[in-house]
């Protein structure tokens, strides 16, 4: 649902353990054009779900990739009628096709609401089709298990008003490195990341804008002198920036899609003495962090030196392996390494 794409957009919620119900989802899609507000409101898409479904800017619904009876899929909780997500008949997915009359010239992102009984032990997330990819991710959500109905927002991973670049140089030479442009919200561009910081300046680098959310990870390298050094959270929204993880060696970074996890690679190794550079013995460790609680989990160690054998690690689309180069400094090849990633605790 970004932009007026040619084809009909679907969304898709997609559960991720066991049952959940959902009984309303109402997409919010909105045109920002360069002579009007903001984030102007525009239509809006509503399916209300349960035995007689009714839709608004919504051609069609129905549950399940092998069983496409919505009837099957009806049920009651707490006194809602409702669809419900099952193994047993296969609708683990409900899938929405908004209408395209509904999707306003202009519009840029999406915002969905989506009214869900608390079943607990379970994870949601929403997938759209994107001028990129089918099926491209949003937030993903995990019920609390408070066994009452609730409501949750889904916003699309970017919003492309937005134009975003760096202040090249040296690292510890320039303390405003990352910059944003809106043409209304920012049109003469603002600095997004305020370096200063207790002892001197940050030196920053290799940010990495996210999917889920309008904003951007970067590393602030163990080469400053100021602290805290690690992994940031910034927004060029005015909201603040978060020192998601500490670290003493963070050089490259990436996000999941859903925003739940990002990956680092470090210069030199985790357990040895220093910080940046100090001992690093042409060695780099490949770390998941997760970015609520910013715990860090050592993938891999390779060798690096100079590109093309910087580690670089990414995701894989779907978030279930991270990718980076393994290089052999004394040979000067390079190859393409994948590490699968362990399974994510779904009841947080």
């Amino acid at each position: 649902m970004s932009g007026a794409p040619p084809r009909k957009p679907l969304t898709r919620l997609r559960r991720t353990l066991t049952a959940f119900a959902v009984a309303a989802l109402a997409a919010t899609l909105i045109q920002a054009p360069a002579a009007a507000p903001a984030h102007a409101l525009a239509a809006r898409a509503t399916a209300v779900l349960g035995a007689q479904p009714t839709y608004e800017g919504i051609e069609r619904a129905w549950p399940g990739d092998r069983d496409k009876d919505p009837a099957h899929a009806v049920r009651e909780k707490a006194g809602r009628s409702c669809w419900t997500m099952s193994g047993d008949p296969y609708n683990r997915y409900l899938y929405v096709d908004v209408a395209a009359g509904a999707v306003p010239a202009g519009a840029k992102r999406a915002v969905v609401t989506v009214d869900y009984f608390d079943a607990g032990a379970v994870g949601m997330n929403l997938q759209y089709d994107s001028r990129s990819s089918a099926f491209t991710g949003a937030t993903g959500l995990a019920l609390k298990g408070t066994g009452t109905w609730r409501s949750h927002q889904f916003h699309s991973p970017y919003d492309e008003s937005w134009l975003t670049f760096a202040h090249e140089g040296p690292s510890r030479e320039i303390p405003d490195r990352i910059w944003a442009r809106h043409p209304v919200r920012a049109p003469e561009g603002r600095c997004v990341f305020d370096q200063a910081a207790e002892g001197g300046t940050l030196a920053v680098g290799h940010e990495r804008w996210m999917f889920h959310d309008l904003g951007a990870l970067v590393c602030a390298y163990g080469e400053s002198e100021a602290g805290p050094r690690g992994l940031y959270a910034l927004h060029p929204d005015g909201c603040p920036a978060r020192l998601v993880s500490a670290g003493e060696r963070d050089w490259h970074c990436d996000i999941s899609r859903d925003g739940r996890r990002a990956v680092v690679d470090t210069s030199g190794p985790l357990d040895a003495p220093g910080r940046g550079w100090q001992n690093a013995g042409q060695v780099s460790d490949v770390v998941l962090v997760d970015m609520a609680t910013g715990a860090r989990t050592l993938l891999a160690r390779t060798a690096a030196d100079r590109h093309p054998r910087h580690p670089h690690p990414v995701f894989t689309p779907d978030g279930t392996a991270v990718l980076h180069n393994h290089g052999d400094p004394s040979t000067g090849e390079v190859a393409v390494a994948r590490v699968p990633l362990p399974r994510e605790d779904s009841s947080r």
